[in-house]
């Protein structure tokens, strides 16, 4: 997940930069394998969310949740105070909106805590708070020294709910440098055929059947000059819609369907142009790895999209939903190759400067000095 992907690479910069890391995790998982590859301190727990898929909020589900899930984290908070307590903890930071145990815990311990957030929760996974809009985010505000977005549309959409929101940062995701730039050879747009990717979890809120649909009324010399592929895996049944659909419009011969990949870096340095049409975008981590790869990126006018991407300049911005203006934007790449290698390199250059993952942990321990009243 994105998410993880970009807190291991703030730990990774927050360590390089002279923190001492501890991670509490709800649940054991992958990425607590790569903590350990780094030897760094976490411990797991079992925690119940706040933040929650909305079928059965009108049912009696919803309220049983409501006591259940409070009871149950208490001895939770109590086994992470315990941990904790030894670890010597200036500051707690939550990385996430789905669980609000970590400004309990910090409540608990009488340290300042940094709440995080990253999704927006009914917008991109259908995720209602328990509590409600008015009561969690006034928590969330009255219970953090500070709290974060990753992008200023994140931001106004929890302010559109809790307009006393004033106080916060916007600090954009960082990437990796290491793993997705590269030194790219721009001679490889000479090419005949040019590879359009997609890379994300394939569901109806990353919108790849847009995709599709844009290449289906692309003229047949267009068409021949292009080959797309779908990187990612999800259900069987939005799967099963896209597969379909290239099959009526007779598009199956240039559309490839690749499933899960942990090689992305290296489908990207074979890639040409990449589309990132989701209906809304916390941040776009894809969209700034497609960046440093050097693509030619194309995005709709949602979320953050616009914040990372100035039109026409590192990279094209059509309407979501106008699948005529998408076309548009890949036929002008495929047949104009200047204007695509001018787009490319100048979206690649800014997106080393803009998004390197230490900039990002700087500005995080920027907010930490300020609250631990530090130079």
């Amino acid at each position: 997940m994105g998410a993880n992907r970009s807190m291991l690479e703030l730990i990774d910069n927050l360590q390089k930069l002279g923190l001492k890391i501890t991670v509490i995790t709800n649940g054991y998982g992958e990425l607590n394998s790569e903590l350990d590859k780094r030897t760094i301190f976490n411990r797991s727990f079992d925690m119940y969310p706040w933040l929650m898929i909305k079928k059965g909020r009108n049912r009696i589900l919803w309220p049983l949740k409501r006591c259940y899930y409070p009871y149950k984290n208490k001895k939770n908070i109590r086994e992470i105070v315990a941990c904790l307590q030894e670890r010597n903890i200036d500051i707690i930071h939550t990385n996430n909106s789905v669980i609000d145990v970590g400004a309990r815990v910090a409540a608990n311990m009488h340290i300042p805590h940094v709440w995080h957030i990253r999704e927006y929760g009914r917008y991109d996974y259908n995720l209602e708070f328990l509590y409600g809009d008015k009561y969690s985010i006034s928590y969330m505000q009255e219970n953090s020294a500070a709290i974060i977005f990753i992008s200023q549309d994140l931001a106004k959409s929890y302010i559109e709910r809790v307009s006393d929101i004033t106080d916060f940062s916007v600090i954009f995701d960082g990437v990796a440098l290491n793993n997705y730039s590269v030194k790219r050879d721009f001679s490889i747009y000479e090419d005949d055929v040019l590879n359009l990717v997609v890379c994300g979890l394939v569901t109806p809120h990353k919108n790849q059947i847009e995709v599709l649909q844009a290449i289906s009324i692309l003229p047949a010399n267009v068409k021949k000059h292009l080959r797309c592929q779908i990187v990612g895996g999800g259900g069987k049944k939005y799967l099963s819609k896209l597969q379909a659909f290239c099959r009526d419009k007779e598009i199956a011969d240039i559309v490839e369907f690749l499933g899960y990949r942990n090689d992305v870096p290296e489908i990207l340095k074979k890639a040409h142009i990449a589309v990132m049409p989701s209906h809304r975008e916390a941040f776009g981590r894809v969209t700034v790895e497609y960046m440093m790869a050097g693509l030619g990126v194309i995005a709709s006018d949602t979320g953050a999209n616009p914040e990372i991407i100035q039109d026409g300049v590192t990279g094209k911005i059509y309407h979501l939903g106008d699948i005529n203006a998408l076309a548009e934007c890949i036929a002008d790449f495929v047949n104009n190759r200047d204007k695509l290698v001018r787009i490319a390199t100048t979206g690649h250059d800014n997106a080393l400067v803009e998004f390197d993952s230490m900039n990002c942990a700087q500005k995080v321990l920027a907010i930490y000095r300020q609250i631990n009243n530090e130079d």
